[in-house]
């Protein structure tokens, strides 16, 4: 039984998260199975070829290989569309390693958590399409694994949700806004769609003999340690240029704020590190520059593995956070968070949590509207981690029932 993944990857931590979390639960539930990861990342933090990770406990085995997501794939991908037999579909595809293994798979698991939406660019959509319309022509179960999907308001994204979601065999829905945006296009009435918790809720925290703090914070003060998560995708959608970007200059203000009214001690923690371009570290420095405070502020960069983020974020007092993962980890450990979001899918996070009050737009990068905000989610943290603890064990059998719902899918064709 051949397993593949695809839509992730090791650089950025969140995606690592969902791999791992996936791996996990495959191999303790088909533990014949070989399970191939295709990552579409320029770079990887992982060397490719056959792999081993320790996961909860479980070592878990994989061979990594490399999606090329470039035109040769493309062109490779539509014309498999066109060619009914197969021994002419596999040597056209012969010299792509993922497409081989596309051709050959039992169950695909898409694990792009937002790639279907107006908010990613039309190149990227066109691939998704093709590689769901490409795994069915291969006679290859698809699922959509735990993802946002939409809004879909341009055309092309309408076309390209209409055209191929109904051919997905099943589709795992975050939140409610998604099914909405699903069953606004008809998807729902053509194709199974459940609605689950995000399968990292499931990932496991690092439960080694050794409880010393991992979090580096600075010695000046005793006061409660926040962290703060950027994301540079949030920097490309705002104005301004670097220390004048609009997102990097609440950040800045919210350091301010923060120490100055609360005494605390920031911690930025990178959740993507891409050394050839701007990513979350240098938004991180980014701000430090243009913050007062730059003494009392910690940096975790570096290639740190998603275990040890997640680690690092429950032993905060409180998160600001802009990766959508650093903020399932957050919630997951019962840590009060704020989200500042650029997409539906921080809100779907949230409202499963039952904190719906707490996500701040990306579109409202306005200091003043933030502060209030934030007031209110610190007199009420300790009343939010009973909350979340309380809605623990409902996250985890809702992330659950989409392994479950796929489990049932891959025993119908083994």
């Amino acid at each position: 039984m051949n397993i593949l993944f695809i839509g992730g990857n090791f650089k950025n931590k969140g995606a690592e998260a969902m791999i791992l979390t996936s791996l996990l639960q495959f191999s303790r539930r088909f533990p014949d199975a070989k399970l191939i990861v295709a990552s579409y990342a320029s770079r990887e933090s992982i060397a490719f070829g056959e792999q081993h990770a320790m996961v909860g406990g479980t070592k878990c085995s994989f061979r990594f290989i490399k999606n090329r997501k470039d035109l040769v794939t493309a062109l490779q991908l539509f014309a498999s569309l066109f060619i009914r037999p197969r021994a002419w579909r596999e040597r056209l595809v012969r010299t792509n390693e993922y497409l081989r293994e596309l051709l050959n798979a039992d169950l695909v698991v898409d694990l792009s958590g937002f790639a279907m939406t107006d908010k990613r660019p039309v190149s990227r959509r066109l691939v998704y399409a093709a590689e769901i319309l490409t795994a069915r022509l291969f006679g290859v179960p698809f699922v959509v694994f735990t993802q946002a999907l939409g809004p879909f308001k341009q055309a092309t994204s309408r076309l390209l949700a209409r055209l191929c979601l109904p051919y997905a065999t099943l589709v795992c829905a975050r939140g409610e806004s998604t099914v909405g945006y699903l069953a606004g296009l008809g998807v729902v009435n053509r194709t199974k769609v459940i609605r689950c918790a995000d399968s990292a809720y499931l990932f496991p925290v690092s439960s080694g003999s050794d409880a010393s703090p991992t979090l580096p914070v600075a010695k000046c003060s005793s006061g409660p340690v926040i962290g703060i998560v950027t994301n540079s995708n949030i920097v490309e959608r705002t104005a301004g240029e670097g220390a004048h970007n609009n997102y990097i200059r609440l950040l800045a203000g919210i350091v301010d704020h923060l120490v100055e009214n609360y005494g605390a001690r920031p911690v930025f923690i990178c959740h993507e590190i891409y050394e050839e371009r701007k990513d979350d570290a240098w938004v991180a420095r980014q701000v430090i520059a243009a913050s007062s405070h730059a003494d009392t502020i910690t940096v975790v960069s570096g290639n740190n593995s998603a275990e040890t983020l997640k680690k690092m974020i429950g032993e905060l007092d409180f998160l600001v956070a802009s990766r959508f993962h650093s903020l399932v980890a957050a919630l997951s450990l019962a840590v009060p968070s704020i989200a500042i979001a650029w997409a539906h899918k921080y809100h779907e996070l949230f409202a499963e949590a039952g904190l719906e009050g707490f996500v701040f737009d990306a579109e409202e990068l306005e200091l003043e509207r933030f502060i209030p905000m934030f007031a209110m989610a610190w007199d009420q943290r300790e009343a939010t981690r009973v909350q979340l603890r309380n809605r623990h064990s409902h996250l985890i059998s809702s992330a659950q029932t989409a392994f479950d719902e796929v489990e049932a899918v891959l025993r119908k064709v083994a």
